[in-house]
């Protein structure tokens, strides 16, 4: 019963903090302590997420891409993507650089699926942040921190609050794209960090009026989500080094990151299969598989959290048990690797492709698989 409480709570929170049913309500902020290696003057900041760009056609019609105009056979085709501010509903947006420190703030913007850049000078600074929807158990302990942060940060709810989303140390600014490690909660009282109410709240504006001054919120301590408040700073788990434009940036990115892999996939298995096969029983076959494994997947993680809770699991041990899901659950499988889950929708894409030979693996009743077994299947179709 538990799980399922914290699981309504992450969608509630996740409505609050990305899609909210009141016009800024719970409007976000980010704050950064700024920019080692450059002169901070000269640093602008944003944060966006990775969408589609519109496609203008001769006739002067436009259509939106989709998926399959930029993921093809030989990976991501960036032309019709751009990075954009993930801006919070229906609230205005506002980079603000600290008068008095080396602090920046970003209101009003969300963490869900970003990539922060840095621009100094003709230098870019790509800064991918993890994928807030992929890890099952960092959801589960994400869910419990904000719930945690947003009883204790304010005095009141009303129309419009200022909601603290996340705390970043210093960032060596460095040219390159760099991706940084999954969120680790092995201790959570490094993932928090608290700073006197007064000393955050520079980013006001009384003369725009736009804005609420957020001490009528705020208690006098306020507490932000800091996963990276460690000795060590940030920590990355992929890093690409040198000068990339935002198209080149982009293929890095998508092809490199779990951020997007599962949207692509959602999109193409429906695309690619389902559409190119005039085959009804196949297509009750895949949705099937597909509606299946998801079940199992959830049941899975549910009791490895319920074992937890109950403690039968440590905080290590429940890492280590959803390390190993994620290397032989089909769909997780595929949701971490964007060449194997590119490779399995260019198979579902072959008009002689049957569901069933694929269903084959599953004949114990489990939905596991390995990715080196995965490879070889599909390699060995493609070969025929």
């Amino acid at each position: 019963m538990k799980v399922v409480l914290i699981i309504l709570l992450s969608f509630i929170w996740h409505l609050v903090m990305f899609g909210q049913p009141a016009p800024c309500m719970g409007q976000g902020v980010i704050i950064i302590d700024g920019f080692s290696n450059v002169n901070q003057e000269n640093v602008q900041v944003s944060i966006g997420q990775i969408t589609y760009r519109d496609q203008k056609f001769l006739n002067g019609s436009i259509k939106s891409p989709v998926w399959t105009d930029c993921v093809d056979n030989e990976g991501v085709n960036s032309e019709n993507l751009s990075l954009n501010p993930v801006r919070m509903f229906n609230c205005g947006i506002q980079n603000y650089q600290s008068k008095s420190s080396d602090k920046y703030y970003l209101i009003g913007y969300s963490t869900n699926d970003a990539v922060l850049t840095v621009k100094w000078r003709s230098q870019v600074m790509y800064l991918v942040l993890p994928n807030g929807n992929s890890n099952k158990v960092n959801q589960y302990f994400i869910t419990q921190i904000y719930e945690e942060i947003h009883q204790n940060n304010f005095k009141k709810d009303r129309e419009f609050f200022y909601a603290p989303d996340v705390h970043l140390p210093e960032i060596p600014f460095r040219e390159g794209v760099f991706f940084l490690e999954d969120y680790n909660f092995l201790d959570k009282t490094k993932n928090v960090k608290q700073f006197p109410s007064k000393k955050v709240v520079e980013f006001y504006n009384s003369e725009k009026g736009s804005r609420v001054f957020p001490l009528e919120y705020w208690k006098d301590t306020v507490t932000f989500f800091s996963p990276y408040n460690s000795p060590k700073g940030l920590v990355y788990s992929n890093e690409f080094a040198g000068k990339y434009t935002e198209g080149e940036a982009i293929k890095l990115i998508v092809e490199n990151g779990s951020n997007y892999t599962q949207s692509i996939y959602d999109y193409f298995h429906w695309e690619k299969y389902i559409k190119n096969h005039d085959n009804t029983e196949a297509d009750i076959a895949l949705m099937t598989f597909l509606s299946e494994a998801k079940s199992v997947q959830d049941l899975e993680i549910k009791n490895l959290l319920t074992s937890f809770e109950e403690n039968k699991l440590s905080v290590e041990e429940l890492y280590e048990s959803y390390e190993i899901l994620k290397k032989e659950d089909a769909l997780l499988v595929l949701e971490n690797d964007f060449r194997l889950m590119n490779l399995f929708c260019n198979y579902l894409s072959i008009s002689k492709t049957n569901i069933n030979d694929f269903m084959s693996f599953f004949e114990d009743g489990t939905y596991k698989i390995n990715s080196d077994q995965l490879t070889l299947f599909l390699k060995q179709k493609f070969e025929k």
